[in-house]
């Protein structure tokens, strides 16, 4: 029997998962799971889920999932046929970590203003410009969203690597605290997508 990883994270994350679910406790345990950050079983109980509804809704969830789990073309896949601002910023986030920043701004010039997605979309534009080597820029979109941002997570983890990333030469003291705390203060958080 050949896998390839996107199978191999299913079965492991069956051979991790007790329950059975079905139908709408299907989707309700892949959130939960994603949000607690066990992606194989996330990715098992969207296996399931898409296997007994084809034409499920997408699920943003499983596309985040793919993502976490560094399985990009699978997540290009999946993400590739819903034109919604959520999944243009799904595949921004693809196309950057992928290598190509160019591509994911044009997606992320998609998301109208106003969406509830406006805090995933200035998530990744922070990650650009961290990413495009401008830490100071980075820094302060991730702390403008940190203030009231749904993304609190990603935002918290952002602030802690762009630090550690500018104090890369040593750190003073102060820098390494904060750098401490914040990495912290986002492993304490609950996850958003419970």
């Amino acid at each position: 029997v050949r896998l390839d990883k996107r199978q191999l994270s299913a079965v492991i994350g069956f051979l991790q998962t007790h329950v059975a679910a079905a139908g709408e406790e299907l989707e309700a345990a892949l959130k939960n799971e994603a949000g607690l950050g066990n992606l194989h079983r996330a990715n098992y109980l969207a296996s399931e889920l898409l296997a007994g509804n084809p034409a499920a809704p997408p699920c943003g969830a499983y596309a985040e999932t793919l993502i976490g789990l560094g399985l990009l073309q699978e997540a290009y896949d999946y993400v590739k046929a819903f034109q919604t601002p959520d999944f243009f910023c799904y595949m921004a986030s693809i196309l950057r970590l992928s290598g190509d920043p160019a591509k994911a701004r044009q997606w992320l010039a998609k998301v109208p203003a106003g969406t509830p997605f406006e805090d995933k979309k200035k998530l990744e534009l922070a990650w650009l410009a961290l990413e495009e080597d401008k830490p100071d820029e980075a820094l302060g979109a991730f702390r403008s969203l940190a203030k009231n941002s749904s993304e609190k997570t990603g935002v918290l983890f952002g602030i802690g690597v762009t630090l550690a990333k500018k104090a890369a030469a040593g750190p003073s003291p102060a820098e390494a605290g904060e750098i401490l705390t914040t990495f912290s203060s986002a492993l304490n958080l609950p996850s958003p997508l419970l």
